[in-house]
Formats: C-alpha cells, sequence, structure tokens
C-alpha cells in the first residue's frame, strides 16, 4: 500500500477532531486494501474492520474475525501500518504470541521486527498527537467488512 505520507496528509487539517473523521475514514480505506491483498494468503476471513483510539494497543483481533485498530496508524509509515494489519490477521489464525504466531508474522512480513521497533521507538509522539478526548468522527465503534462496506446483519 502507498501513500503520499502522513505528514502531507495531515497538513491541511483544521482541527484534531476533523482530522480524526477523515483521517478514520481513510484509514479503514488503507487497512481495507491491505487486508483484501494479504489475508488470502494467510489463509484468514476478518469479517469486520473497526477504528477505535485506544491507549495501550495498535490493533486487536477477536475470535469471531473482528479487527480493530487505532486511528493513530494513519500518522506512521505505510509499512508500520501493513505490519500491525498482518500482525492482527495472522491472530486470526493463531491466537497468542507463541512461536508458531511470530513464524506465521515472519513468513508474512520479513522485515516485522523492524516495524514493531519503529511503532515502539515513536508510540509516545503517535499517541500524544491530539491529545484530547475525542473519537474517530465516525460513530463509535465503525464497522466495515473488509472490501469496505458495513457488516451484513
Amino acid at each position: 500500500v502507498r501513500s503520499s505520507g502522513p505528514s502531507t496528509h495531515i497538513a491541511n487539517r483544521s482541527s484534531p477532531r476533523e482530522m480524526e473523521k477523515n483521517d478514520g475514514r481513510f484509514l479503514l480505506t488503507r487497512i481495507a486494501a491491505i487486508v483484501a491483498l494479504r489475508a488470502p494468503a494467510l489463509r484468514v476471513t476478518p469479517i469486520s474492520i473497526t477504528i477505535r483510539d485506544p491507549r495501550s494497543r495498535w490493533g486487536s483481533a477477536s475470535r469471531r474475525g473482528r479487527l480493530s485498530f487505532s486511528w493513530r496508524l494513519v500518522l506512521a509509515p505505510p509499512g508500520a501500518l501493513e505490519t500491525v494489519v498482518i500482525h492482527e490477521l495472522a491472530h486470526l489464525q493463531v491466537f497468542g504470541h507463541g512461536p508458531r504466531f511470530w513464524s506465521l508474522v515472519a513468513g508474512a512480513r520479513p522485515e516485522h521486527l523492524r516495524w514493531r521497533r519503529w511503532l515502539r521507538e515513536h508510540a509516545t509522539e503517535l499517541h500524544a498527537t491530539f491529545d484530547e478526548p475525542s473519537s474517530t468522527g465516525l460513530e463509535p465503534d465503525t464497522m466495515v467488512t473488509p472490501d469496505g462496506g458495513p457488516p451484513a446483519g
């Protein structure tokens, strides 16, 4: 997935709330594209993608196939975003962080250690960006299917 980069994307925002609203939608589109590209190789089919504002994680996966991501990933380089998406997709195959899980992640994303390190090193600044009580500007827990449409039923 290629992007003009977060600094170009956020330069014209008038407010943090407007940024979250627009970037939350933009992020859903980017994540859905990565899922469409990477999920088949991992033999997983997520049922929904949610954008939230968690404080302690970049993403999560449920046993039911729901993926959730921090809107702040829109501020990260595309390689970091793709690594987080692959990490969560891998959880749909293997829950936990044992050797089998990390082997699956490394097989799909050989440079995952580099991007995990980048996220650790920049977590404070990404989480401090527009640090105020807010939402993504989308309805709470907005979900889409990996093809970008609303979830069924």
